[in-house]
């Protein structure tokens, strides 16, 4: 799945502009608090802290970055799935909502890829190379 650097770029500011995007634009995430990890130097808990990327995630992704097939998230890399809006239902039992701004999945050279195994909302799958990200409680 290697491919020019300008080709992934130029796929990437699509996506971005297709969904009115920006760097600083938020996805969200329901997550176990046990693979949410403090970072050096922050206190108290309503700080940022690092989510760890799945190495062996499950979803089902369209890989817009090549041939436009369906494969799976494994295929394209370790990362996670984030949702375009905070779901409170993901809160409790040990669990929490956390969000990622996309310019910090950008910075480590991440990609991001439509979920198409997703029943209830618009999920995207986004690559994290760096093995993870910082993101903050919502």
């Amino acid at each position: 799945m290697t491919q020019p650097p300008g080709k992934h770029l130029s796929k990437l500011h699509d996506l971005l502009r297709e969904n009115a995007w920006t760097e600083d634009t938020r996805l969200f995430r329901g997550t176990l608090t046990e693979f949410l990890t403090r970072l050096p130097g922050e206190k108290g808990a309503a700080g940022p802290v690092r989510l760890s990327a799945n190495a062996n995630p499950p979803e089902a992704v369209i890989d817009i970055y090549g041939q436009g097939h369906n494969c799976l998230a494994r295929e394209v890399g370790a990362g996670l799935a984030f949702v375009e809006s905070a779901e409170h239902e993901w809160r409790g039992a040990g669990r929490t909502c956390v969000s990622v701004r996309l310019g910090d999945v950008i910075s480590q050279g991440g990609r991001i890829y439509p979920v198409t195994s997703a029943a209830t909302q618009r999920t995207w799958y986004l690559t994290l190379p760096s093995g993870g990200v910082t993101v903050k409680k919502a």
